[in-house]
């Protein structure tokens, strides 16, 4: 995603209820807006693979591990 400023930056604007996680369809949408169209098996799979402490949702440091390998 380059660098930390312009992740947080595409984060905050992903994260539009602005509760500091990314849930399902605010990931879903993300993903999308990366130029993917992933199925929900998919989305799921991405977020058991990044979400550290198993809340379902994505803080900011699991969804830079998100950003790279969507965009890698």
């Amino acid at each position: 995603m380059g660098n930390s400023a312009s992740a947080r930056e595409a984060f905050d604007k992903m994260d539009t209820d602005k509760s500091g996680e990314l849930d399902f369809d605010e990931i879903m949408a993300a993903v999308k807006a990366m130029g993917q169209d992933p199925s929900e098996e998919k989305i799921h799979q991405y977020i058991k693979d990044h979400d550290a402490d198993g809340n379902g949702r994505l803080d900011f440091a699991e969804f830079e591990g998100l950003a790279a390998q969507v965009a890698g």
